[in-house]
């Protein structure tokens, strides 16, 4: 240490002579000393940089909600979540744990919650954890930020779709028969969950196979059907949408019955002559007449005809279109 020794300066003043004493510093070498010197000196930032403020001891974050684990199936989503308070802005940086990695790794993800959108079989079982930051009231100085981490959270994806419990068919098609150029009809009526829709399918003779038409109503509907018709099967897919009208992949179908088209050719009833006309005898330059008597379903129609000795077929005669025909008198 520095330790001041006294020294006797004489100063003259006339025949006076006053001794005072005066302090004075020797530095004395001492080894240890100097080497304590040395050492502080050289590692100032003990003390800390006097630009910076001393950090104040780690309070947080702390978290409130762990993630927890979600299952969901192929084609749709899943999320994570975390729930934190602290002492300054809280920061979030999810990571991502395969079932082949040896640890986990940081994702792109920074909020509180990580969601996962379509899901694919290949994420089954991975895992996800959130690291939350806490900047201890100083968002400007990182060197004492506080730092949690959450439990890991699995992702469960299977491959099953949500159980269906529709459609239900409460009334099946039915066969139908008509005749060539009539029409024909095929009608269904289900119940379900969501939404119902429709699509008739058609398998000719001919055909292995059903295979979709352009009907996706309750009914189909066939006018003026051809003979060639005969025997097509007609069968209808209903599919509910489960509840989920956005998502396709939980859709139930069910398959109606199938119903056959019969076509039969045009059947004749009638008219039936009940009076048919009869031989008429007159006399040169009189008259004669005919007459013919029918009956049958709907209103009857006639168109006489007339073949002379020199024709060889019979053609209409001209406005002869009641039931008798009367012959004007002729010359010869």
């Amino acid at each position: 240490m520095l330790k001041p020794r006294p020294k006797i300066t004489t100063i003259l003043a006339g025949k006076d002579q006053r001794h005072i004493l005066k302090p004075e510093f020797s530095l004395r070498y001492k080894p240890g000393l100097w080497m304590g010197i040395f050492f502080l000196l050289c590692n100032f930032s003990l003390f800390g940089n006097p630009t910076e403020p001393m950090m104040p001891p780690c309070t947080g974050p702390t978290i409130t909600l762990q993630p927890r684990d979600s299952t969901t199936i192929v084609g749709s989503g899943a999320d994570f979540f975390v729930r934190a308070s602290g002492v300054g802005t809280l920061t979030y940086q999810w990571q991502l744990k395969t079932p082949p990695d040896a640890g986990f790794f940081n994702i792109a993800v920074t909020t509180r919650s990580l969601v996962i959108n379509n899901a694919e079989l290949s994420a089954n079982g991975n895992q996800y954890r959130v690291i939350v930051s806490d900047d201890n009231g100083t968002p400007n100085y990182t060197n004492d930020d506080c730092q949690v981490t959450s439990n890991a959270a699995t992702l469960g994806v299977t491959g099953g779709v949500t159980p269906c419990t529709g459609p239900t068919i409460t009334l099946q098609p039915r066969d139908s028969t008509t005749i060539v150029g009539s029409g024909a009809d095929f009608f269904i009526r289900a119940s379900g969950v969501g939404t119902l829709t429709y699509q008739w399918q058609l398998k000719t003779p001919q055909d292995a196979e059903f295979s979709n038409i352009a009907v996706t109503t309750r009914s189909l509907v066939i006018n003026n059907v051809e003979l060639s018709a005969n025997g097509n099967q007609y069968r209808v897919i209903v599919s509910d949408d489960n509840g989920t009208p956005n998502d396709t992949n939980d859709d139930c179908q069910v398959t109606s019955n199938v119903a056959t088209l019969g076509i039969t050719g045009i059947s004749c009833t009638g008219p039936t002559i009940t009076l048919q006309p009869q031989d008429s005898i007159t006399r040169q330059g009189g008259g004669a007449g005919f007459f013919v008597n029918a009956s049958g379903v709907g209103s009857l129609t006639y168109q006489w005809q007339l073949k002379t000795p020199q024709a060889s077929t019979f053609s209409d005669i001209p406005a002869a279109t009641f039931a008798s025909l009367q012959v004007n008198p002729t010359a010869n």
